[in-house]
């Protein structure tokens, strides 16, 4: 299971949490659940003046994002690990 917290008030509050089937999210107004085969992309990308990372998940249904969350350096490992594992799971759930 791997559990991210996205902390930092300079950018975006909120929690992600992944157990290989179903990803959460939980913020201060909302929470979400998706099965990974309901998932059609998970990215990190940089803003446009390369400064703060993005972290996107796009459903299958209309390619729509659901979940957009800016956050800093400091945890980007963490956001790295929950992307490859999502990644994979996604991966494994088209066979």
């Amino acid at each position: 299971m791997i559990e991210v917290k996205f902390s930092n008030p300079d950018f975006q509050l909120g929690i992600l949490v992944f157990d290989g089937n179903v990803l959460e999210f939980f913020h201060l107004r909302e929470s979400n659940r998706w099965r990974v085969e309901l998932l059609d992309s998970v990215n990190i990308k940089l803003d446009e003046k390369g400064k703060k990372h993005y972290l996107t998940v796009k459903n299958k249904i209309g390619h729509d994002e659901v979940i957009g969350l800016f956050f800093g350096p400091e945890i980007l490992p963490q956001v790295n690990q929950l992307v490859s594992e999502l990644q994979k799971a996604m991966e494994t759930s088209k066979a």
